[in-house]
């Protein structure tokens, strides 16, 4: 479990000392526990600043619940706006192979029974994979990023469920641009209504620096927000693009899996400098289901990194290739049972 929060300060002083702030996540699981991110110490004036924390929650996990904390100054009561609050129970996988690093990660929003007469279980979700070039490779494709309904480990063999990709985007090290979404203003209702405050595929931007730096960080910082919501300022300097979608939706019964596919390959000629040192993907989803049909539903996230080599042929003439298999795998299972009741 990952919680943030941002906050601007009214003031500041250069120590820090003035206007401090940090977040906690309570959990209780017979007893209570407590874990504290680090204090935040503001130097600049007008700056939002980001408060976090994170727990591993043991399966016997009964509560949970998160503060955020304002420490008082010697002058007077804490004094700040507080913005964006964020709460999300994320999945995570890595592969640091020979070829280069991969991780993939699945943040679990909001989840809750709702009162529809077809698809009353809903949970939205966010999808993000991240891939670092190792040197002589590059990333030739971001391919399969899948999500898949399963069949139920209750009584029923499949699963009556929908699955639809609502907002899909990528960046990359050369800023190619695969195929625009040319329907820029057009995101969806949660979006319209205020459910997304930001781009949600921001989420794993976070996991596209620590593998861009190689620096395998734990998955809690992964999963960490990594965009300033209220000045709209982020802290890439990368563009993000986002993509048409090409297979958004998933019923069970009919079909049981949403995937997109990024083929970079088609920049990849006879030029070491056209490597693609890294890239990044990322789609909002949410995945709905009928909970009278069972009490266990479960989800597989899975996505395949495909990497080119370089194959050098003289002193100054080589190739990338693209057409040998050089792969990742990454793929995890997502379940939720009786959380409704």
């Amino acid at each position: 479990m990952c919680f943030s929060f941002w906050y601007r300060p009214d003031s500041v002083i250069s120590s820090g000392e003035k206007n401090k702030a940090y977040a906690q996540i309570q959990y209780y699981d017979g007893s209570w526990h407590t874990e504290t991110g680090d204090t935040v110490k503001p130097t600049e004036d007008g700056k939002w600043c980001m408060a976090q924390v994170h727990a591993s929650l043991p399966t016997t996990t009964a509560q949970a619940k998160v503060r955020i904390t304002g420490i008082k100054n010697t002058d007077g009561g804490f004094q700040a706006r507080i913005d964006l609050a964020s709460l999300s129970v994320y999945y995570y996988a890595m592969n640091v192979g020979a070829y280069g690093n991969a991780s993939l990660i699945t943040n679990i929003y909001y989840s809750n029974a709702i009162p529809h007469p077809e698809w009353d279980g809903f949970v939205s979700l966010g999808f993000g994979i991240a891939a670092k070039a190792k040197t002589g490779y590059s990333v030739a494709k971001l391919k399969d990023l899948k999500v898949e309904l399963l069949p139920n480990n209750g009584s029923a063999t499949t699963q009556a469920g929908r699955l639809m990709i609502l907002y899909f985007s990528q960046t990359n090290a050369k800023n190619h641009i695969i195929d625009p979404q040319t329907q820029q203003d057009l995101i969806n209702s949660a979006a319209a209504t205020g459910q997304l405050v930001l781009d949600i595929g921001s989420i794993i931007f976070d996991a596209a620096i620590s593998v861009a730096t190689m620096e395998l960080y734990p998955a809690w910082k992964v999963a960490t927000l990594a965009i300033l919501v209220s000045s709209g300022e982020t802290w890439l300097s990368r563009q993000i693009n986002r993509e048409t979608m090409h297979n958004p939706l998933a019923e069970g019964g009919t079909s049981y899996k949403v995937w997109e596919t990024l083929d970079y390959s088609g920049h990849l000629g006879m030029n070491i400098n056209d490597r693609i040192s890294d890239a990044s993907a990322q789609y909002y989803f949410d995945w709905r289901f009928r909970t009278t049909t069972d009490d266990v539903f479960a989800i597989r996230v899975s996505a395949t990194v495909q990497w080119a080599k370089w194959i050098q042929m003289g002193p100054e003439e080589g190739y990338w290739d693209y057409t040998t298999v050089y792969e990742s795998k990454l793929s995890f299972v997502v379940s939720l049972a009786n959380y409704w009741q």
